[in-house]
């Protein structure tokens, strides 16, 4: 087994063991906007996995995960949707970030200027990452920084959308 099979075996037991693994259970509706500025809810995509990324253009961890995240979307197309919703800072701030950092290999990017979400889903810390099945049911949570891109993660949200 090569190093990077074992780095990514490890990391996938990693995710696995320090995910807090909740009780399915449906999110309270919440109001996004994209960056163009379109009021959006995480029911827009109602019947498709979906991995929903918490983050802010302030926060390392955040910022050094989103290349993976877009990595990931790329990797999941077509079985799942990676959606990194931008807590707290306003769209001119995010749109700046997202040019400066990208060169269109980003996660899909919402933005919860008001930062919402982070009062009413009791968020405990940035980043801070859901998978939704394809009923909406939160059926993990994982708190930190993570390689997203990881064959463990794609192989594992493919199984999701197969079932």
């Amino acid at each position: 087994m090569s190093l990077h099979s074992i780095k990514a075996y490890t990391l996938g037991l990693f995710i696995m063991f320090t995910a807090v693994n909740t009780q399915a259970a449906q999110l309270p509706p919440l109001d996004f906007k994209t960056l163009e500025g379109n009021p959006i809810t995480l029911d827009a995509y109602q019947g498709e996995v979906r991995l929903v990324n918490f983050w802010a253009t302030w926060c390392p961890p955040c910022i050094r995960e989103m290349p993976a995240l877009g990595r990931l979307e790329a990797a999941v197309k077509g079985h799942a949707r990676v959606i990194a919703i931008n807590v707290g800072d306003m769209s001119d701030q995010v749109e700046a970030f997202v040019l400066e950092n990208f060169d269109g290999a980003e996660p899909e990017i919402w933005l919860d200027e008001p930062g919402a979400a982070f009062m009413t889903l009791r968020l405990e810390g940035l980043p801070m990452t859901l998978v939704l099945d394809k009923e909406g049911e939160v059926v993990d949570k994982v708190i930190g920084e993570r390689e997203w891109d990881s064959e463990s993660v794609i192989e594992y949200l493919k199984e999701l959308a197969a079932q």
